[in-house]
């Protein structure tokens, strides 16, 4: 006689299978876009720089 009910029979859930594809495209494109960020912000002009902080605030925001 059992006396588990069936939530606890079921086998345990194992772990993804495609993590490592998944943080090569997270890191990836992370750097990606630090890499952008640093060339925009190097073409920007000194007095457009406020309205790019603002506009990047608003972003995170």
């Amino acid at each position: 006689m059992n006396t588990l009910s069936k939530e606890e029979q079921t086998p345990p859930v194992l772990a993804e299978g495609q993590w490592l594809w998944r943080r090569l495209y997270v890191y990836v494109s992370t750097g990606v876009s630090w890499v952008l960020l640093d060339r925009l912000i190097a073409v920007v002009p000194a007095d457009a720089a406020p309205r790019l902080a603002q506009g990047l605030m608003a972003l995170l925001a």
